[in-house]
């Protein structure tokens, strides 16, 4: 049933959707809470606590920034047709292809963007967790395996997407 396929497509992209706007505006408002402790700083003197919260607004700053290329990217996908099937029209297996190979490839940067937040953080709080500390050390060595996991499987389905784009388009990405 064309009609059935339709609605669960609808209903994926919406759900895609909503996490997509709820992954940026919790960024935005981590980062305008960030910005909110600055303007409420009363030491009144450049120190390593505002240091550190300058540096934390920074993050959080290129957090929401990449969260709303994020949705850029998929709104402009979007409203490219590039992802809509045509009603009546069962897409063929390489334009299928695509789009998994396009939703693995969002899933996989998720997943390095996360990892990748947990070992900056940690590597930030080196000092006060203490790396002669074996929990510290532990800490450090997990946060280090699971980025590097990401980002490798992050690698795989960019070289995914760049193959399929290659084989259908004959064009390097």
């Amino acid at each position: 049933m064309v009609g059935d396929d339709v609605m669960q497509t609808d209903s994926k992209r919406n759900s895609i959707l909503r996490e997509l706007l709820k992954a940026y505006a919790t960024r935005a408002r981590e980062f305008s809470d960030e910005v909110a402790r600055l303007g409420a700083y009363e030491q009144g003197r450049i120190g390593p606590e505002f240091l550190g919260l300058l540096a934390e607004i920074k993050r959080r700053q290129v957090l929401c920034i990449s969260s709303g290329e994020d949705l850029y990217r998929y709104v402009a996908a979007e409203s490219s047709g590039a992802l809509l099937p045509v009603a009546g029209h069962e897409p063929d297996q390489p334009e299928k292809d695509i789009n998994e190979i396009r939703q693995e490839n969002m899933a996989a940067r998720e997943r390095y963007k996360k990892a990748e937040e947990e070992f900056r953080s940690l590597t930030a709080q080196a000092h006060d967790i203490g790396l002669n500390h074996p929990d510290g050390v532990e800490a450090m060595r997990m946060a280090t395996r699971r980025f590097n996991a990401a980002l490798r499987q992050y690698r795989i389905a960019i070289g995914k997407l760049r193959e399929c784009y290659h084989r259908d388009t004959g064009r390097e990405v």
